[in-house]
C-alpha cells in the first residue's frame, strides 16, 4: 500500500486512488473520495460543493476530469458524500448510484420534514433557544451540497462494476438509514463511508421518520447488525469516507463496542442521579463540547443518547415515557 495521505491522489491498490479533500470542523475530520480508473471511471463518494475545483484538480493528476466519470456511487445520503454529484453528473452524465433509503436525501436535501426534526427536539428537552439555530444550521449545511437525482438504487447482492472490478453492495444501516458498503472480493477491500471509521466512533444517529411521531428504527441496534456484516468478510482492508485505511479491523470493532458498554453503565449512571430528559442526559455524559461549535453538538449529543436509550429500553433497564410531547426516563422499579 503505498500511502503517504500527502498526494492528492493516492494510490491504495492498482487502479484504485484516494483523493482526500478538506471539510470543516475536527470531527469527522477530511472526505476520501475514491476513483477507479479502468473503464466504467467510477468515483465513490464526491465531497462538498465548495471542494469540487479540488477534486476536479486531483482527478487531473490522474489524466481524468469530471467529463471521465461514468458511475458516481454514494456510500449514504450526507451532504459531504453527495454535494458535488450533482456538478459532476452535468459534465459527464455518469449514472448516481446510492440506497433507496437515503434517495429521499440525496434528492431533495433532508429525508425529513422540518416539524419532524423540530418534534424530535422538543422530544428530547433541547431548550427552546436551540430550535431556530439548530434549524437554520441544517439550512447553512445543505449549502454545501447541491441535490441530484438518483439513477440506480442498490441494494443487498447487487453488483456494481468499478474501473475493472465488481463490488458487492453491502446494505449496513446505522449511521444513516440507507449505508452502503461495497466489497471488492478478490483483493479483499471493504468501502465502508462512515460505517467504520479508525480515529473516531461513528455516530449512530437518530433515524426519524415524518410518518411517525416517535422514532422506531433503533439505529444502534442496526448498526452493529451491519457492523457483523463486514466482520464475518474478514476484509484486509477497509477503505474508510475519513481517516486513514483500516488493516486492524478486529482492534476497530473491539473498541467500538468497549465505547457503547461504557457510554450505556454512564448513561445509567445519570439517570440515576436524577437526570431524566434526553437533553439533560446529553449535557452531562458530553461535558465538553466546542463552544464554536455548540449547536451542532447539541444535536449530535441527543441523537447519540436517544438511540442509547432506545436499546436500554429495549433490555428492560429503562423507561422511557412521554409526557406533554417530552421523553422522561426513568430506572425500572
Amino acid at each position: 500500500m503505498r500511502i503517504s495521505g500527502k498526494e492528492p491522489a493516492a494510490e491504495v491498490y492498482p487502479g484504485i486512488y484516494r483523493i482526500t479533500l478538506p471539510l470543516p470542523g475536527k470531527k469527522p475530520g477530511p472526505v476520501n473520495t475514491f476513483v477507479f480508473t479502468g473503464e466504467p471511471v467510477t468515483l465513490i463518494d464526491t465531497g462538498t460543493l465548495q471542494t469540487a475545483p479540488l477534486l476536479r484538480s486531483a482527478l487531473n493528476g490522474l489524466g481524468l476530469d469530471f467529463k471521465d466519470i461514468r458511475n458516481i456511487v454514494l456510500t449514504h445520503g450526507h451532504i459531504d458524500h453527495f454535494g458535488a454529484a450533482s456538478i459532476i453528473k452535468s459534465e459527464s452524465c455518469a449514472t448516481i448510484h446510492a440506497s433507496g433509503m437515503d434517495k429521499r436525501a440525496i434528492e431533495k436535501g433532508s429525508d425529513i420534514s422540518a416539524i419532524t426534526f423540530l418534534r424530535f427536539l422538543k422530544m428530547s428537552s433541547v431548550p427552546i433557544k436551540f430550535w431556530f439555530a439548530l434549524w437554520i444550521m441544517t439550512l447553512v449545511f445543505r449549502r454545501m451540497a447541491r441535490t441530484c437525482p438518483v439513477d440506480t438504487v442498490l441494494g443487498n447482492g447487487d453488483v456494481v462494476r468499478m474501473g475493472g472490478y465488481d463490488a458487492q453492495v453491502l446494505e449496513t444501516p446505522g449511521h444513516s438509514k440507507g449505508s452502503l458498503c461495497f466489497f471488492l472480493k478478490k483483493p479483499g477491500i471493504v468501502f465502508s463511508g462512515d460505517h467504520i471509521l479508525s480515529h473516531i466512533t461513528p455516530n449512530a444517529f437518530v433515524m426519524l421518520d415524518d410518518d411517525f411521531d416517535y422514532p422506531v428504527r433503533m439505529s444502534q441496534t442496526e448498526y452493529y447488525r451491519s457492523l457483523e456484516i463486514i466482520e464475518k468478510l474478514k476484509p484486509s482492508v477497509v477503505c474508510p469516507a475519513h481517516g486513514p485505511l483500516i488493516q486492524d479491523l478486529d482492534r476497530i470493532t473491539s473498541l467500538y463496542r468497549k465505547s457503547f458498554a461504557r457510554r450505556q453503565e454512564l448513561i445509567l449512571k445519570i439517570i440515576r442521579s436524577g437526570k431524566n430528559d434526553v437533553y439533560s442526559i446529553a449535557r452531562r455524559l458530553f461535558p465538553i463540547v466546542d463552544r464554536k461549535m455548540l449547536i451542532l453538538e447539541t444535536y449530535l449529543m441527543v441523537s447519540e443518547v436517544f438511540t442509547h436509550l432506545q436499546v436500554l429500553e429495549d433490555e428492560g433497564k429503562v423507561c422511557m415515557e412521554r409526557r406533554s410531547g417530552r421523553i422522561l426516563v426513568s430506572i425500572p422499579g
